[in-house]
């Protein structure tokens, strides 16, 4: 239930980040190849994947200590990643 809830109501996850806030993140930080991007408290893992497609980065890691939120993440992960591989991309549950 809080998985569906979560992907039809991103707005209730806490902390979320735009895709424009990701954008400027992005260019600030000059993420680029070699490079291993970590998402602390990913939710989502928007944020991550948005990183992991717009960026060369050598790894993208999301960390999510919910496991209902890391499942959602994982779910979205899966569906759009199998189009792109996923080498770089890594979804963790934990602390």
């Amino acid at each position: 239930a809080l998985q569906s809830e979560l992907l039809s109501n991103p707005e209730s996850t806490y902390g979320e980040i735009t895709s424009k806030g990701v954008r400027e993140l992005e260019a600030r930080l000059g993420i680029g190849e070699g490079d291993v991007f970590a998402d602390l408290g990913s939710g989502l893992g928007r944020c991550a994947l948005q990183v992991f497609l717009e960026c060369s980065a050598a790894v993208v890691i999301a960390l999510e200590l919910d496991f209902a939120r890391h499942s959602a993440a994982v779910a979205l992960a899966e569906a759009v990643l199998s189009r792109h591989g996923t080498a770089r991309s890594q979804h963790r549950n934990g602390d």
